[in-house]
């Protein structure tokens, strides 16, 4: 899967998603400190889905109906980084969930998504 992991994934989740053969662009890496909608554009022109910790991300993408590939929330923080980096990889796994097109959250044990 194509990816733009927002600068407040960490490093650890990034780095394991790459491993497992994803094209991860790290905002960090290219242009760190970029505003949500920056972020969001430069997702869309892409047409990569955007991997975030970020909540304003919802607003912008469901409230605002910026246009945006898909959307990925991460609400893993209370997980350790290994096991965050675990659970975005067994997640991005599934054959049945379409990414694009939709704003998923990976919580520690569901997932829950929205058509955008």
């Amino acid at each position: 899967m194509d990816l733009v992991a927002d600068e407040n994934v960490p490093r650890a989740v990034v780095d394991r998603l790459r491993a497992d053969g994803h094209a991860v662009v790290a905002i960090s890496e290219i242009d760190a400190g970029i505003p949500d909608i920056q972020v969001m554009a430069t997702s869309d022109a892409r047409a990569f889905v955007l991997i975030t910790h970020d909540r304003d991300f919802g607003e912008l993408a469901i409230g605002r109906g910026l246009p945006i590939t898909g959307v990925i929330l991460l609400e893993t923080e209370r997980l350790s980084l290994s096991a965050q980096a675990d659970r975005v990889s067994t997640c991005l796994e599934r054959p049945d969930t379409d990414w694009i097109g939709h704003f998923t959250v990976i919580e520690p044990a569901r997932i829950r998504r929205r058509v955008l």
